[in-house]
Formats: C-alpha cells, structure tokens, sequence
C-alpha cells in the first residue's frame, strides 16, 4: 500500500451505555478515546437496493477501508466518513507483521 492513497479521514466509534436517573441507561455512539480520526483509504465494493416493510426501497452499499494497522478496532465499532456511519462486518491484517489493515463495512444496513 502506498501511503499516499491513504487520503480520506474516517472516525471509528463505540457503542457507550450511560444509566440515566430513571435506573435505566441511553446507548450511544461516541469517538474511541484516543483515536479520533485517521487517514483511510476508501473503496466501493458492491451496491444493491431491496424493498423493505412497506414496500420502501431500501440501499445498501460495501465499502473497503484500508488504514494504518491499530489494535483497538474491531467489528464492534462503526466507523464515521463523509458524514455517513458504516458498520464495520470484518476487520483483516494484511500479513503476518502488518502495516496496514483493511475493514469490510457497510452502509445502509442496521447498526
């Protein structure tokens, strides 16, 4: 990978859970302490449109995220780019002593 094409920033979050004065909590979904934002390259992968409950059509697109390799992403974190949230399906190390690493999300889908 050629670090120049690491030229989109994304954001990953986390889902936090926060107990409200009822005895309850508020699920929410915030930046990963000490990540913030990173240099991403970003490539489309597949698109198709369904038609959901009430005959709504529904889009759904896949993305590759390609970053600087990090060990505190995982499929339990979204990611934040041009606005729009992906949910991440799968994360993949490059090689054996990897540089970079690349994430498999989609949007359009439930998160």
């Amino acid at each position: 990978m050629n670090p120049g094409k690491l030229d989109q920033r994304i954001t990953f979050q986390y889902k936090s859970r926060t107990p409200d004065e009822g005895g309850g909590a508020s699920i929410a979904w915030v930046n990963i302490p000490g990540v913030h934002t990173v240099w991403a390259s970003v490539r489309a992968l597949k698109g198709r449109e369904r038609i959901g409950a009430g005959e709504r059509v529904e889009a759904e697109a896949g993305y590759l995220f390609t970053i600087r390799n990090r060990s505190d992403i995982s499929e339990k974190n979204i990611i934040l780019w041009n606005g729009r949230k992906f949910n991440i399906r799968f994360v993949r190390d490059l090689s054996d002593r990897p540089l970079y690493m690349e994430i498999e999300a989609d949007q359009g889908v439930a998160i």
